[in-house]
This record gives structure tokens, C-alpha cells and sequence, in this order.
């Protein structure tokens, strides 16, 4: 399998207040996780947790001795064990799979006192395992272990340190300390007066006499020594402050600009999530419009009152710049983004039945306009497939791909190999979220076609369209069929494949037997896995959760962030090929 690049994100407490913050942070991780990028978060206590344990610790000892000092370290790693521990979890409800890893296993290893250490060492073998099977991993910062086997601290600004070490051992190419403030300034940017200015970049040693509580002397002395660049930056922006060997370059602080406003049809079980993360951060985002067919999910979802309507022409006439479409189906799902885009209005959608059926049509229709259409969410959920497939589709050595598309029918296959029959297995995958309430496109296959059929349109054009070979579904499969195969060490699957050939692209659908060694047997459940194949022997294979309400919402919001930054930056509109490195958009 070929290795993508790394990123090494440090997430630390002023921007991990509390738990609400952890949903800011998933959407940090995933907007690198979906330009190809494997991600390293290294993350501090949550906000006012050390100082809290520091406390505890103070009741009992004032001052700690050598003999005590294992016992403070032990008690203020909690804070960032709890945090990491809680990152993984909230990024498992969004789809992204992670490695957790543990500093006491995988180091950083510390030299030097207890609560003051330098990091000497890390198991760099073992964290590129685990980025290699999930492509996400989240390890504490600040903790780090000893010799003798025990825990080390490593002192003030010991996460930031840790980032930028461990970004050195593992040769990332990308190393972001993520703050709450854009980057770094001429002096506090929170206190009265003119607003200072923000510094581009600046070198190592700049940063060391502009002092101040963003960045600590040891971590930047480290990175000065090891000759490492990095960058300080906010959530969700691109600007940022580059420091190594750069020159001193500082700009006034751009004008604020307005959220994007945002215009949602549909409130169920996706529009509702997409709409508590679009009313959360109202920085980026204004919601101004919710059109529905039931005026009750106003109450359900906690809408704001006069926001819902039942009439398409209340939300028309309403100011937006862009148009969610999560109401699913072709029509009339279809007049309305064909409207939306006609008005030069951006629009993300997680209808892959519309995408796939007119999706060359309204990309035609977006690119005239200069606006984006985005549909990420329209395939594997929060498996950043689509990006996937353009990227390396461009590449040219992009030879075909296959993979397990279809989260509900994946769910019924395992359910069905465990004894229980199809009815029954549909109904608990209705009751766990993971499929409508009718499945009948889940299970007949056509769900994993639409799907087969974007991912083949993402990267190998529109201008190649798919030639099926063979198209089944799960329907007709037998708890006998599925137990069998479960005894012989095997997993059926309903396998999608898409070939390069020189007639053109071929296509299939059918369920197999997969032996252990092959790379879609372990994907289980509501999982989704894509293997795209590559020219001189390699691969390159992506794998998540594929159905459920938090991953699809997570994909729709990675489509919303994107558009947001190229708003914040005063682009007024881009072409979809313009973005599409990281939006799903339709070629």
C-alpha cells in the first residue's frame, strides 16, 4: 500500500474547552483526512483540567519530591488521556476511524526530572502501523515515559513540544499547532485598541523574542534546533503563521467577514444534525431558511421558530448563498437544486439517486454559473472517496478500484451470517439508523451502483460512461449461503468493481466470498472500503463508516467548510474544478 502524506495536528485547550469542542476538532482532522492526508492529532488536557488536578495535588503535597513526583505525573496525564480518549470517541460517531495511542507504550521517551523531561525517542513503528490501518490517530500530548518504565511530564508547553517532536521522528510534511487565534501578532489581539497586526511568517528566533503565552520557549527551541517549520493557526481557516526560516513579514488583519448563509432542505435525521452543527458555530455560518414537509421536526430539532416553512418559495425568496439539499430522492430533490444553481447559488447535497441520475447535467449548470456543487456525503459517508478518486484519477496511473459502497446491505450480509434472516436483519438495520424505511435500494443493489457510478465519474470523467458486466444485489441471498461462508473462513460481501480497459470502463456488482487475506474481508458491519488500484503494483485503500446519521453529517460538513473558507477569503464563487480537490464535486 502506498503511504500518503502525514500531518501533525496539535489540538490543546484553548481550543478543547469542553466537550462541545471535540465536534470542531473531528472537522479539523477530516478536512486534512480528506485532501489524502494522513493525520496525527496530538492533544492537550481539555480547557482548566491540569490546573484543576494541579490543585488536587497541591491539597495534599505542596511541594512534590522526587519520591511523589511519579504520582503527580501519573495524576495530570489523566487530563490528557481523558481528552485523546474522547476525541477517538467523537470521531468514531462521525465515521473517521483512529488509532489511540498510548505514550506509555509508543512514547514520546523522556530524559531528565520527571516533570520537567526532554524527549529523546519515540516508537515510530508502531504509530505509522496504526496510521496506516485507520489513516487517523490521536496521541497525548505533555506525557511522555521513562526508562524505568514510568510516566514523564514535559513541562509547560509540553504539547506543543510533543507535536513538533514527534512531527520531526516521523517526517511529517505538515505540522499545524492549532490555536484559538489565527497565527501569531504583534501583541494580544484580545486587548483594547487598534487590532495588531498578524505576523505571515517570521523566523524561529522571532518568535522566541516575541514571547508570549502561544508559544512556549522550550518548543520552539526545540524546533529552531532540529531546524523544523511549523505553522500556528486557528480551527477551520487557512491562514497562519509560518515559523523557520522565513523572513518577517506581518499584514492588518483582514476585514470579518459575514457567515455564509445557508439555506436547508430537510430536517431528519442528517438535516437535523447538519443544522445543531451549522446553529453551533455561528462564526461561519447562518442559517436562514428550513424547508420541510413536516412543520413538527421545527420542535424535534430545536429550529428556531419563523426559520421552517413547508412553502419552496419561502425559502427561495430568502438571502442565501448557499442551498443544503438533504431531502433525498430525484425529484423534486432535482428542480430545486437545478434552481438553486440557476440563481448562481453554491449547493451540497448527500443524494447519490440525483447525482447519479443528473449529475453531469447540474455540474454543466454549476460550472456556467461559477458556483459549486458538492456531494462528498453522496458516497461512503464520511470516507473522503470521492476526493480520493478525483486526486488520483488525475494522476493518470489510475487503473480501477473496488470496493464495499453499500453501508446497509454490508450491515444485513454480517447479520445474515450470524443465523438471523433478511426481514429481520433489514429491521434492525432500520432500528440501528442505517437504512430506510424502505430498503428495497439497499438491498437490490442499486444503492452501491449509484455509488459505483459517481466514484467512476469522479475519476475518470463524465465523458466515459460505465459498462456493466454483472449487477446483483443482497435480496436473494440465504442464511444458509451467508452461514456457510462464515464457517469456511470467509466474508460475503457485496463487492463493487470499476476497470480501466481499452473498451472502455467495466463495471460489476455482485456478492462474493472473500478469503481472510483479501482487503475488504474485515470490513464489517455499516463499513465502507474503497481499494483504489494503481499502476506499478500499488494501492491505496480507504475504509469507515459508510451509513449512519454523524457520518453523512460529517461529509456534508467538511462540503460546508470548504465553501466557507473560499468565502472568508472574499471569493465570491469558484468553479467547481477549482475546489474539487477538496469538495466532492460532480466533473
Amino acid at each position: 500500500m502506498k503511504s500518503s502524506p502525514l500531518v501533525v495536528l496539535k489540538l490543546g485547550g484553548s481550543v478543547l474547552r469542553d466537550e462541545a469542542d471535540l465536534a470542531a476538532a473531528v472537522h479539523e482532522i477530516y478536512r486534512h483526512r480528506r485532501r489524502g492526508a494522513r493525520v496525527l492529532a496530538v492533544v492537550s488536557a481539555l480547557y482548566g483540567k491540569t490546573d484543576q488536578l494541579e490543585q488536587r495535588a497541591s491539597k495534599l503535597v505542596s511541594k512534590p519530591r522526587r519520591q511523589t513526583a511519579d504520582a503527580v505525573a501519573n495524576l495530570l496525564a489523566t487530563g490528557e488521556r481523558e481528552s485523546a480518549s474522547l476525541l477517538v470517541l467523537a470521531l468514531e460517531r462521525a465515521g473517521v476511524p483512529a488509532a489511540l495511542f498510548d505514550p506509555a507504550v509508543v512514547g514520546p521517551d523522556g530524559r531528565g526530572e520527571v516533570l520537567d523531561a526532554t524527549p529523546v525517542d519515540l516508537d515510530t513503528t508502531a504509530i505509522a502501523a496504526g496510521l496506516a490501518k485507520h489513516g487517523v490517530g490521536v496521541l497525548p500530548g505533555f506525557v511522555g515515559r521513562l526508562a524505568n518504565g514510568g510516566l514523564c511530564l514535559f513541562g509547560r508547553g509540553g504539547t506543543d513540544l510533543t507535536a513538533l517532536f514527534v512531527a520531526e521522528r516521523l517526517g511529517a510534511s505538515k505540522v499545524r499547532l492549532v490555536k484559538d487565534v489565527a497565527g501569531l501578532y504583534e501583541h494580544d489581539p484580545s486587548l483594547p485598541g487598534p487590532p495588531p497586526r498578524r505576523f505571515v511568517s517570521l523566523s524561529w528566533d522571532d518568535a522566541l523574542h516575541l514571547g508570549g503565552e502561544i508559544l512556549q520557549d522550550k518548543a520552539l527551541r526545540y524546533a529552531r534546533d532540529a531546524h523544523l517549520a511549523f505553522e500556528v493557526g486557528g480551527l477551520a481557516g487557512e491562514d497562519a503563521t509560518k515559523v523557520g526560516d522565513e523572513p518577517m513579514i506581518a499584514l492588518p488583519p483582514p476585514a470579518r467577514p459575514a457567515p455564509l448563509r445557508v439555506a436547508l432542505i430537510g430536517l431528519g435525521s442528517v438535516g437535523g444534525g447538519v443544522y445543531r452543527e451549522l446553529a453551533a458555530d455561528p462564526e461561519h455560518f447562518d442559517v436562514v431558511s428550513i424547508l420541510v414537509r413536516d412543520g413538527l421536526k421545527e420542535r424535534e430539532e430545536g429550529a428556531l421558530t419563523g426559520l421552517v416553512t413547508t412553502d419552496p418559495e419561502r425559502l427561495f425568496v430568502s438571502e442565501f448563498d448557499v442551498l443544503v439539499e438533504l431531502a433525498g430522492g430525484v425529484e423534486p430533490a432535482g428542480h430545486w437544486v437545478h434552481r438553486a444553481l440557476s440563481m448562481g447559488r453554491h449547493v451540497v447535497t448527500a443524494n447519490k439517486a440525483l447525482l447519479a441520475e443528473r449529475g453531469v447535467e447540474l455540474a454543466t449548470l454549476a460550472e456556467r454559473g461559477r458556483v459549486t456543487l458538492a456531494g462528498s456525503a453522496s458516497v461512503g459517508g464520511s470516507i473522503p472517496a470521492l476526493e480520493a478518486a478525483h486526486r488520483l484519477g488525475q494522476r493518470g496511473d489510475l487503473i480501477g478500484f473496488e470496493g464495499v459502497l453499500g453501508g446497509t446491505a454490508n450491515y444485513v450480509l454480517d447479520r445474515m451470517a450470524e443465523g438471523i434472516s433478511l426481514p429481520d436483519a433489514a429491521r434492525r438495520a432500520r432500528e440501528a439508523g442505517l437504512a430506510e424505511a424502505d430498503p428495497r435500494l439497499d438491498l437490490d443493489g442499486t444503492d452501491a451502483a449509484q455509488k459505483l457510478t459517481l466514484l467512476a465519474r469522479a475519476a475518470f470523467g463524465s465523458d466515459s460512461p460505465v459498462r456493466w458486466l454483472h449487477r446483483s444485489g443482497v435480496g436473494d441471498t440465504t442464511v444458509a449461503e451467508a452461514t456457510r461462508a462464515r464457517r469456511a473462513g470467509r466474508a460475503l460481501r457485496l463487492v463493487a468493481s470499476c476497470q480501466r480497459t481499452d473498451a472502455g470502463l467495466v463495471a460489476s456488482l455482485r456478492r462474493r466470498e472473500l478469503p481472510a487475506e483479501h482487503p475488504l474481508f474485515d470490513v464489517v458491519d455499516e463499513e465502507n472500503a474503497v481499494v483504489f488500484e494503481l499502476g506499478r503494483g500499488e494501492s491505496i485503500a480507504l475504509r469507515g463508516r459508510g451509513a449512519g446519521r454523524w457520518p453523512t453529517v460529517e461529509s456534508v460538513m467538511a462540503d460546508l467548510f470548504t465553501l466557507a473558507r473560499a468565502h472568508r477569503r472574499g471569493v465570491p464563487g469558484q468553479r467547481p474544478s477549482q475546489v474539487r480537490g477538496e469538495v466532492g464535486g460532480q466533473r
